[in-house]
This record gives C-alpha cells, sequence and structure tokens, in this order.
C-alpha cells in the first residue's frame, strides 16, 4: 500500500494521483482487448469484425460466462430475494443504493453545464440523507425532485469528444457496458464517493488548539464482512429488479447477445441525444455558441 502521508501528498493530490491510475487503468484494459482481436486474428480464427461491436468473440465468451453464473447462483438469489424480503424493506434498499449515487451524478451535471440537474442531485441527496433516514425513503422524489441519470461518458457524448462511438464490452459479472462507460465509472469514483472517507473534517481557522471538526459520514464502514455483505445485497437487489427484463430476454430473443447489445447501445444512444438536446443557461450562450455553432439554443 502506498503511504501518501510519507509521500507528502495532500487529499487533493491524493484524487489525482488515483484519477491517474483509474486512467492508466481503463487505457490498459481496452489496449488488452485490442491485442486479444489482434492475436486471434493471427491465429487463423475467422474474424469478421462488426464496426459497432469489434471484440465480440470475447464479448460472446464473457456473455456465456455470465449467463452460466446467473443461470447457477444469481438468478436464484434474485428470486429467493424478491420472493421473502417485504417490499418496504426492498423499496429501502433500492433508495439508498440509488442515494449513495447522487453526488456522482451531481459532478457529472456540473461537467455537463446542466445546472437545474446539479441542484436537483445536490437536493435529492441532502434531503433524502436527512429528511429520508439515509436515504431509506425517497422523500426527495415526493417533493417533485426527480432522478436523472448521467455519468461521465454520457459528459463526454455530449460535447462530442469522440470521433466514433465508444465500443462495446461485455463485462464478467457486471455485463453490458461500453469503454466510455466503464472509464469514467472507474475515474468518477476516484474523485466523487461518498463511501470512501469515513468523516467529513475541517478545521476552524480561529480555534487555537486547532481540534477537528467532524461530521459522521453513515454511508463507510471500516469492517470488511460488512462492506462485503452490503456488496452482496446491491448486487442481488440489482438483479432481481432485472428478473422480468431477463425472463422477456429469454423468451423473445433468437441470439439473447445481440439483442441485449443493441438494446443496450441504442439506450446509449437515446440518453446521449436527449443530453445534447437539453438548453444551455443564457449564462452560458456564448459558450453554447463556441461548441456548436450560432444555432445552438
Amino acid at each position: 500500500m502506498i503511504k501518501y502521508a510519507n509521500m507528502g501528498i495532500s487529499g487533493a493530490g491524493r484524487r489525482l494521483f488515483r484519477f491517474c491510475l483509474a486512467a492508466g487503468a481503463a487505457s490498459l484494459a481496452s489496449g488488452c482487448i485490442v491485442l486479444e482481436s489482434v492475436f486471434t486474428k493471427l491465429e487463423g480464427e475467422p474474424l469478421d469484425i462488426n464496426p459497432e461491436d469489434p471484440f465480440e468473440l470475447t464479448n460472446r465468451h464473457v456473455f456465456e460466462l455470465n449467463s452460466g453464473l446467473d443461470e447457477a447462483a444469481f438468478k436464484p438469489l434474485a428470486i429467493s430475494y424478491s420472493k421473502v424480503m417485504p417490499d418496504p424493506v426492498e423499496n429501502c434498499i433500492g433508495n439508498i443504493i440509488s442515494n449513495i449515487g447522487e453526488p456522482l451524478r451531481l459532478f457529472n451535471h456540473a461537467l455537463s453545464l446542466d445546472g437545474q440537474a446539479a441542484v436537483d442531485s445536490y437536493s435529492r441527496f441532502l434531503v433524502n440523507t436527512t429528511m429520508g433516514a439515509f436515504g431509506c425513503v425517497d422523500a426527495a422524489d415526493s417533493m417533485g425532485i426527480k432522478k436523472s441519470e448521467i455519468d461521465l461518458g454520457m459528459v463526454a457524448r455530449r460535447y462530442e469528444i469522440f470521433d466514433h462511438e465508444p465500443p462495446f464490452l461485455m463485462l464478467p459479472l457486471l455485463g453490458p457496458s461500453t469503454l466510455d462507460e466503464i472509464s469514467g465509472s472507474l475515474i468518477g469514483n476516484q474523485i466523487v464517493n461518498p463511501e470512501r472517507d469515513r468523516h467529513l473534517v475541517w478545521h476552524r481557522s480561529d480555534d487555537p488548539s486547532h481540534r477537528k471538526r467532524s461530521v459522521y459520514n453513515p454511508y463507510v464502514t471500516t469492517n470488511e464482512s460488512n462492506r462485503t455483505a452490503r456488496t452482496f445485497i446491491t448486487a442481488v437487489h440489482i438483479r432481481s429488479q432485472l428478473l422480468n427484463t431477463t425472463d422477456i430476454l429469454d423468451a423473445a430473443a433468437l441470439d439473447p447477445y445481440s439483442f441485449q447489445r443493441d438494446a443496450y447501445l441504442q439506450r446509449r444512444r437515446a440518453q446521449a441525444k436527449k443530453l445534447r438536446r437539453k438548453e444551455y443557461s443564457k449564462l452560458l450562450y456564448p459558450y453554447s455558441i463556441f461548441l456548436h455553432g450560432p444555432d445552438a439554443d
């Protein structure tokens, strides 16, 4: 483990260091996938490259692995979870999982210059963490403050940073993704993660004793067993929410992999299109002209 204290790195420096590590890991992962495809072609196997899915060979192998694990373990657990868990408790768990993600959504909305959505994410996190019993109850939704999904990959797509659509990836256990989404998740979680710091700590400059003042963070636990149990419950809960979807997929699709890939990519494109159509604030109008030309709204 790297000792930041001995290196004299500040809190901001630590986040920058973790950001660089995450970016490097994402680049390394994409490079490994490219090499795998190249070596497969050199070995003489037929490789018909789909522009939307250049790593289809690897993705299909991962899809088969995920399907086997799902049928053997995750789906039975999700079915049992849905049957045993009372609806209020299940809703509470889902709301907490969603609330933990609000700070990262706030960060991404700010990057996309969507001031209203950023304020909504901040308000949702504040209201649900306090009035909603640490997120167990979605009090913000009852007040008309709606959740909006966004990630760093969507921000990049809004500004049309990519010349081509990022490649589709089928991740072990995690399922469908794209290179921009997984990279954005790795980087974003290093910058904004409410589960990382146990206390929000600051110093009062007028306090001669420089005594630390702190606020307890309810989402952090130092107990490894508790952390593992929370991760497990989160995974089972998310899988239980997809039971109806996967049943329809299994019954309707001749090629479940292609059906899941196409549906996922269409959803990502629709999200990006919706973001690009959002109007900029009048305060940001000169910036919108710079990005999209004088016809931008």
